[in-house]
C-alpha cells in the first residue's frame, strides 16, 4: 500500500510543475526497466538489477543511501543542537517551503532508509519496507523518473544523496554498455 498525506497534494489544482503529471508514469517505467534488465541478463523476472549491483565497497544503493541519510541527519542535529524528533520537524518545515517536486523525491528515499518511520508527507506504509529489497528498487525508479521529468529536483536529491546518485548513474551506464 502507498499513501499520500493529502494536505501536501495540489496536483491538478495548482501543481508545482507540469512534469509532475508524468512523474508517476516514469517512476513506474523505471521499475519496469530495472526489472526487465535483470530478466534480460538472466537474474530472473522477480529480481531487480538495482538490488544486485554493488559498488567497490560491496554496497548497493540502499546501503549507500542509508549511510548518507544517517550522516546528513547527524550533521543536521549537531549543527542545530536538536534531537532526532526536532530535526525531522525542522526538516519537514523547510521541505514544505520548497517546490513539491523536490521534497517528494527526498521523502520517498528517507521513507525507505528509515523503514517507513520518517518521511516528509509522502511514502509507503511501514510493512512495505520490512526487508531491504524495496529500498534500492524505489531509489532506482525515483531517480529514473527525476532524470526524465525534472533535472532540478534530480540535482536537489543529489545534495542529500550524492553517492547514491553516483551509483545510480553507474548502473545506468552499465546497462547502456551491455
Amino acid at each position: 500500500k502507498i499513501y499520500i498525506n493529502k494536505k501536501y497534494v495540489d496536483y491538478g489544482v495548482a501543481g508545482s510543475d507540469e512534469s509532475e503529471y508524468s512523474r508517476v508514469l516514469f517512476h513506474e517505467l523505471g521499475h519496469a526497466i530495472d526489472s526487465e534488465y535483470a530478466n534480460q541478463i538472466g537474474l530472473g523476472k522477480n529480481m531487480r538489477s538495482s538490488t544486485v549491483m554493488l559498488n567497490d565497497d560491496n554496497k548497493d544503493m540502499s546501503d549507500i543511501a542509508r549511510g548518507e541519510w544517517q550522516a546528513y541527519l547527524n550533521d543536521f542535529m549537531a549543527k542545530n543542537d536538536v534531537n532526532e524528533d526536532e530535526a525531522y520537524k525542522m526538516m519537514v518545515e523547510e521541505a514544505n517551503t520548497k517546490d513539491m517536486a523536490y521534497w517528494l523525491s527526498v521523502s520517498s528515499t528517507v521513507d525507505g532508509v528509515t523503514k517507513g518511520k520518517r518521511n516528509f508527507g509522502y511514502g509507503h506504509e511501514e510493512e512495505y519496507w520490512e526487508d531491504d529489497y524495496p529500498v534500492g528498487v524505489e531509489i532506482f525508479a525515483e531517480l529514473y523518473s527525476l532524470l526524465v521529468t525534472n533535472l532540478k529536483a534530480y540535482d536537489y536529491y543529489k545534495k542529500f544523496f550524492p553517492r547514491t546518485v553516483e551509483m545510480f548513474e553507474k548502473i545506468i551506464d552499465f546497462m547502456l554498455r551491455r
